[in-house]
């Protein structure tokens, strides 16, 4: 709980999610629901934007798995955060930004976010 207090301030959360995470059965139809439903609250904050990757568009620019940016006020650098099985990361400079541009490009590739949440609550709908 007292992580999600972070998106309180002015903290910025800009989001892509695959459709496979949305899809994935974990925890039963309850869980899902609430899952689902919690993602619909957050994109409600001004400082949230949450995108949709759909399966329709195909292979994408992370086959990898996720990331994430971190970006602070000058004068530190763009930060980048990956996980995996043989633990975390933490990336500066070129690999970085080389992170940055992927992130773009899915993005671009994913819905608006108004479509984004009408994907998220027709799968809500779906799962109920």
């Amino acid at each position: 709980m007292s992580r999600q207090r972070i998106l309180d301030g002015s903290v910025q959360l800009d989001v892509v999610l695959d459709e496979a995470a949305l899809r994935r059965s974990v925890g039963g139809s309850e869980v899902m629901n609430a899952q689902i439903r919690h993602i619909l609250t957050a994109a409600d904050r001004p400082n949230v934007d949450i995108r949709v990757l759909p399966f329709t568009v195909g292979a994408h620019a992370s086959p990898d798995g996720g990331f994430r940016l971190i970006k602070m006020a000058d004068p530190f650098p763009k930060v980048a955060h990956v996980e995996g099985p043989g633990g975390s990361l933490y990336v500066e400079s070129a690999e970085a930004e080389r992170l940055a541009a992927r992130y773009d490009r899915l993005r671009e590739s994913a819905l608006d976010p108004d479509d984004s949440i009408g994907f998220i609550t027709a799968l809500g709908k779906e799962l109920a």
